[in-house]
């Protein structure tokens, strides 16, 4: 038997968070789900960011990935939200698993409540330290909190020196980027190389990790069919499932550690990266992730 390639925890959010999908998850790709990914309401007040109501079942793996926002919808970064992570990190010391915290995740997407500026920069510094803090007295050494951006190319609003102006030892312990097939798809080798080799692209994501000796995660990645990224977007593309493997496994071949990937198997018509609109893509995914 060939060893499994797949040797960090690979998860799975579903649509709606979906407890059943996950489950249909795990046994339609012949691998149990590692941990399954969550995200807290941000659009209710203090109450909705507080309350547990995503919180994954004990058979949905041995992690938890907890998408954790820094400003509530509609607000900013001046809102102070420590009393309802408060009561988030109390409830998930409770729950005894680890937790990936994905603290302000896609910091860098235009549009976000905690988008990163020039202007919002030294706020938001202080900020992630204070939130990672609540985790970190709650959860101690399962409080697994990262720095975690979008690679999505032109939708993005990184700067060159953000990432490297925003890092803190103390209250970061792994790098993330959400990259899906899109702006460009991986349908050609030229967007393909531009992919690997562009300004914040994989291989410079890779690099970052490595020099600062942390994990490198992948919390949220699939195809695309929806009408998001319309005429941007690849489709039923098996070819950017290979290079998503080739991605992390490279980067354990450079002698770095992978955290954690999470495919985003969403049924809305605005993404459809699910397995039923993929079939090709999906035979891809099942063909390298299946346990052997």
């Amino acid at each position: 038997m060939k060893p499994d390639s797949i040797v960090w925890s690979s998860g799975v959010h579903t649509t709606g968070h979906s407890v059943e999908e996950a489950r249909w998850f795990g046994q339609e790709r012949g691998r149990p789900v590692g941990h399954f990914a969550a995200f807290p309401s941000r659009d209710a007040g203090p109450e909705g960011l507080a309350s547990m109501w995503w919180m994954p079942p004990p058979d949905l793996g041995d992690l938890i990935s907890l998408g954790v926002p820094m400003a509530y919808d509609g607000g900013s970064l001046a809102d102070d939200l420590s009393e309802p992570l408060k009561r988030m990190a109390d409830a998930l010391s409770q729950d005894g698993r680890p937790c990936a915290v994905r603290l302000g995740w896609e910091f860098n997407l235009l549009g976000w409540p905690w988008f990163l500026s020039e202007q919002t920069l030294p706020q938001w510094r202080e900020r992630f330290a204070q939130y990672a803090g609540i985790f970190r007295e709650a959860l101690g050494e399962r409080a697994l909190i990262g720095l975690n951006a979008n690679i999505g190319g032109s939708q993005t609003g990184m700067q060159p020196d953000w990432a490297e102006r925003v890092w803190d030892p103390e209250a970061m312990d792994w790098v993330g980027i959400d990259a899906y097939d899109c702006y460009e798809p991986y349908t050609t080798d030229a967007w393909v190389a531009n992919h690997w080799k562009g300004r914040h692209g994989l291989k410079w994501w890779s690099d970052y990790a490595l020099s600062r000796g942390v994990p490198l995660a992948l919390p949220e990645w699939g195809v695309a069919s929806g009408t998001q990224w319309a005429g941007h977007r690849g489709g039923d593309n098996p070819r950017y499932i290979a290079e998503m493997h080739k991605f992390l496994s490279q980067h354990r071949e450079r002698g770095g550690n992978v955290l954690l990937d999470t495919y985003f198997h969403d049924r809305e018509p605005y993404l459809r990266s699910d397995f039923g609109s993929n079939p090709k893509a999906a035979a891809e995914y099942v063909r390298r992730w299946r346990r052997p």
